[in-house]
Formats: C-alpha cells, structure tokens, sequence
C-alpha cells in the first residue's frame, strides 16, 4: 500500500505538484507560528487567549497539510481521467 502511494507521488504532474509543495510549506509555517505562540504560552502564561491561538493556527496548519496533500492526488486522477 504505502508503495502505491510512493508510486502515485512520483507520477504527480509537476504544476500540481508545484502547487502542492507550496500549500505544504504555507501549512508548515502555520504550525511553526502555532508552536512558537504555545511555547510563549508554557513559559510565560499571559492570557488564555494566547493559548486558543496557538492552537487554532495548529489545527489550522494541520488541516491546510491535509487539504492540500488530498486536493493534490485529486485534481491529479482528475486530470489524467479526462485525457
């Protein structure tokens, strides 16, 4: 299984997969802001609402991740579907 989906990465076209590289690394740096504001949050807790940030970004980052890898693979069977 975890062969198929290497396969199906390596046949991803490249302006999808550019695309895709690009939304992965918007969604890495949401969590890496995420984290910061958390740690921030640990060491000096200021206000609760330091913490609903850091983990919103969090959950936010995570979901973008998601997204764009699945949005990824389908637009990709999508295309080469329709040619």
């Amino acid at each position: 299984m975890i062969k198929k989906i290497l396969e199906d990465i390596s046949t991803i076209d490249k302006p999808i997969l550019k695309v895709m590289k690009i939304g992965l690394m918007v969604s890495f740096i949401f969590c890496l802001i995420a984290v910061a504001i958390l740690s921030i949050h640990a060491l000096n807790p200021i206000s609760y609402t330091t913490y609903e940030i850091g983990t919103l970004l969090f959950k936010n980052g995570l979901f973008l991740f998601v997204d764009f890898f699945m949005c990824g693979f389908i637009c990709d069977k999508l295309r080469k579907q329709r040619i």
